[in-house]
């Protein structure tokens, strides 16, 4: 049975869980607890001893309980020990930067048993008013990132038997504020490559090409080496992706990897490859040759912030929308795609996506568009483009259209004199079909 002692005003609970396997340490876990203001001793002692009987029966079913555990150890613990082995090594580092700028400031030594439902949603709700270094608000998008991060580590936790339960899951989630994506039409695609003359950067200039005509990922690009181009089909294999270290790693999904008909661009990957073979030819022993498709000026990897920066040049005096990015090229080659009529799982299939759930959420609009062309178009090719198979439908112009009124009320015979002494005919709206139709045919009425 636990024990359960007074220090001071709160209540020290212990409990014991036998040996471990040396025979001799004691597995003891404990807790602590406090009356709620107001109680008298007794009824302190009563809630103690139960809220003891509670903790004991958790953590005799929950093997490695340990609420007296902080945030920060608990990241740490799953940082270190399970993130690994469910995340890439690029979103780990990005997670882990998140939850310690967001979280652990203000959360971090708090124990395991303190963070309840309403402390948590309290703390996300401050920081979505004062989240930013700045102390001005932080977007509803940045801050349910940081919740689901924060639910996840406590999931782990609870399968791991540090909990018996997630606080997360009894804190709603924030609204995410969808935000237009940035593309652009065909006609400013075609003035995009036009200026991409304005980078002198072969290397760069040919992975904003491939990835506006192709809708590969930069990090894709990135990576490509040539031996994942099939110069006698044009087919592009992606299998890897570069992070924002330069590390090559897998690509974000399974789904990921896959394969792309890029036959349309044989000729410029065939220039591309001379270009590339005579620059490094020049560059001599500066060069480092990784077979990259895309190499920065020395042979390496392009660094991720790059084509962002060259992005700024090309858009420069252009009516393309200043907030275009390399990932908005992606967005323009599916936009493109589904206004062709394509269905959405050949777009998802491109694109890589891990489901077409996910396409048909990201690009829902373009959908949307594109299924009322689609209907319009199918429309008048029934019809005639000037509708000529709707005219014997349609009234003759000298027929006049009358409207028939076919009120609640029926006329009855019955008669009563007005104010003048004059008989007029009355309304009288019938209770029922059967005394309408006593009213309409009398029994001495004459059968036909």
């Amino acid at each position: 049975m636990a024990s359960v002692k007074l220090r001071g005003k709160t209540y020290r609970i212990i409990v014991s869980l036998g040996f471990k396997e040396d025979g001799v340490t004691r597995i003891r876990k404990s807790t602590t607890f406090k009356p709620k203001y107001g109680m008298t001793e007794t009824q302190a002692e009563i809630a103690a001893n139960e809220y003891a009987a509670k903790f004991e029966n958790t953590c005799k079913n929950v093997s490695n309980y340990d609420d007296s555990m902080t945030l920060t150890e608990l990241s740490d613990w799953y940082f270190d020990t399970v993130a690994p082995h469910k995340l890439r090594a690029g979103t780990l580092e990005q997670a882990r930067a998140m939850v310690n700028v967001w979280i652990l400031p203000k959360l971090g030594n708090k124990k395991l048993r303190d963070l309840k439902p309403a402390v948590i949603a309290a703390y996300l709700r401050q920081l979505s008013l004062t989240g930013k270094k700045d102390g001005s608000p932080l977007s509803n998008n940045s801050v349910e990132k940081a919740r689901i991060r924060l639910n996840t580590i406590f999931a782990a936790a609870v399968k791991a038997e540090i909990i018996p339960s997630n606080p997360l899951e009894r804190v709603d989630s924030f609204k995410i504020e969808e935000k237009e994506l940035s593309v652009l039409t065909e006609e400013q695609a075609r003035v995009f490559m036009e200026r991409l003359s304005v980078i002198d950067d072969i290397g760069l200039r040919g992975l904003l090409l491939t990835g506006l005509c192709t809708g590969a990922r930069s990090g894709e690009l990135r990576a490509l080496t040539w031996g994942d181009i099939n110069f006698n089909t044009g087919l592009i294999n992606i299998k890897k992706s570069a992070d924002r270290k330069n590390r090559i790693t897998a690509p974000k999904t399974k789904k990921s990897t896959r394969v792309i008909n890029a036959s349309f661009l044989l000729p410029f990957f065939h220039q591309h490859r001379r270009d590339i073979e005579y620059y490094a030819a020049g560059l001599g022993a500066a060069w480092t040759d990784n077979n990259l498709v895309f190499p920065n000026k020395l042979g390496e990897v392009i660094q991720i912030s790059a084509p962002a920066r060259a992005m700024k040049n090309i858009i420069k005096g252009t009516d393309i929308p200043p907030d275009f990015h390399p990932h908005s090229l992606r967005h323009t080659f599916a936009s493109i795609m589904i206004s062709k009529g394509i269905d959405v799982k050949t777009v998802q299939e491109n694109l890589g996506h891990s489901s077409a759930t996910v396409t048909l959420n990201i690009y829902s609009h373009g959908f949307a568009t594109a299924r009322a062309l689609a209907m319009e178009a199918t429309g008048a090719a029934i019809v005639g483009g000037d509708g000529d198979a709707l005219r014997h439908f349609l009234p003759s112009p000298d027929v006049e259209n009358t409207a028939l009124n076919f009120g609640d009320t029926l006329v009855t015979p019955d008669v009563k004199k007005d104010e003048k002494g004059r008989k007029g005919m009355t309304t009288k709206k019938p209770k029922t079909l059967k005394s309408a139709q006593k009213t309409h045919f009398p029994k001495n009425a004459e059968k036909v």
